[in-house]
């Protein structure tokens, strides 16, 4: 079990890293595609209660030491997203468009609670929320096709490390 949570946040590093190399290459700043949501989604998808919330968590805090945001802001947002994407991925057929749905719900909920947060601690300042909101419609839009590769990754991984990804059957352990 810890070895997985331990796999999945340097996975989370792994992820990081490439995000900010291809979007510096690439010129792009104003847009973030939060490649470790995609762990999130997978582990919500595909692990059991404790190791993947264990795991939700230090992908949160790899982003966080990552990224230089707020430490625990990422960890409480990956927490709170693996519970709801779990509950509704045991009501839904977690697999190809739904999988990437849910990978767009986790990027609008990571953005607007980064948001909230964020507002509620004063940490804001002067930023323009029409700007803000316009940037999250970009990401949540780019997360309908990130998730689903970055679950495809994670399910190799998980598959090398011995993980059974078989669905709704993990759920029940």
């Amino acid at each position: 079990m810890i070895r997985r949570v331990l796999v999945f946040a340097a996975l989370g590093v792994v992820l990081a890293a490439l995000e900010t190399a291809l979007l510096a290459a690439l010129g792009i700043h104003a847009v973030a595609l939060h490649l470790f949501l995609g762990l999130v989604v997978y582990l919500a998808v595909h692990a059991g209660g404790i190791d993947g919330a264990l795991g939700a968590a230090a992908v949160g805090y790899a982003w966080d030491a990552f990224a230089g945001t707020p430490t625990g802001l990422s960890v409480v947002l990956c927490v709170a997203l693996f519970l709801g994407i779990r509950i509704a991925s045991q009501a839904l057929d977690a697999a190809g468009p739904v999988l990437s749905v849910l990978g767009a719900a986790a990027q609008l909920g990571y953005g607007l609670g980064a948001v909230a947060l964020l507002a509620l601690g004063g940490q804001l300042g002067d930023a323009h929320f029409g700007r803000i909101l316009g940037t999250l419609g970009w990401e949540v839009l780019l997360a309908l096709v990130v998730v689903p590769a970055v679950c495809a990754l994670a399910g190799f991984v998980d598959r090398r490390l011995g993980g059974e990804p078989e669905g709704s059957e993990v759920l029940l352990r």
